[in-house]
């Protein structure tokens, strides 16, 4: 690679008295086996060693939630994502954009970015009254019994819960739980639907 040099590497101590050495780009290898929390604590503590370097992280990724800590390392300012079963040549192909002042992550991760995105954001089109019925119906609770706790008509809890289901285009009470769980946790997604808007999401390489 033109105009790239490795200038070192190390393991993610504790922040140092004086800040690191200064450089462009650093690569940060984290693993899904480690608690998120720790990949978190990792990555604050680079930024602060290095607070003028952009930061790639290169994730090995467990099956089927491959991107899951996604949203989390980029609303820390992360510049670029890959994962460790990407071809040698989309790895180089991120240093680059990223050196470029680009951000950048994969055409899989952007999809999944954008689903992820859609999906949290959906419950924000709830009304009150739905929002309060659709966490009853995601803790478990049947419609009857909603109807009997809340003191209205069956008929009227089902009506909400279709219309529950038709704005949060989900077709299970599952994914509509995923959804309320994700919005009330405060680490991932609170500031998410701010950060990370349509319009920034066009800014992403792949």
């Amino acid at each position: 690679m033109q105009e790239v040099a490795l200038t070192g590497f190390d393991k993610v101590r504790e922040p140092a008295q004086v800040p690191g050495q200064g450089c462009d780009l650093v690569m940060l290898c984290l693993s899904q086996a480690d608690p998120l929390d720790e990949n978190v604590r990792q990555l604050r503590m680079v930024s602060g060693q290095y607070p003028e370097a952009k930061i790639l992280v290169l994730e090995t990724v467990r099956g089927l939630q491959t991107f899951r800590n996604l949203l989390a390392y980029l609303k820390l300012g992360v510049r670029g994502y890959v994962t460790a079963f990407d071809p040698l040549e989309n790895i180089e192909h991120s240093i680059r954009k990223v050196l470029a002042g680009n951000r950048y992550v994969g055409e899989e991760a952007l999809e999944w970015l954008l689903d992820h995105l859609a999906n949290e954001e959906v419950a924000t089109y709830l009304t009150a009254n739905e929002l309060d019925v659709a966490r009853l119906l995601a803790e478990g609770r049947s419609v009857s019994r909603i109807a009997r706790e809340t003191n209205r008509k069956i008929s009227t809890i089902s009506t909400i819960k279709r219309s529950i289901l038709r704005k949060t285009n989900v077709s299970n009470l599952l994914k509509l739980g995923e959804i309320l769980s994700r919005q009330s946790d405060p680490e991932l997604a609170g500031s998410g639907r701010r950060a990370l808007s349509k319009k920034r999401l066009g800014r992403f390489q792949v």
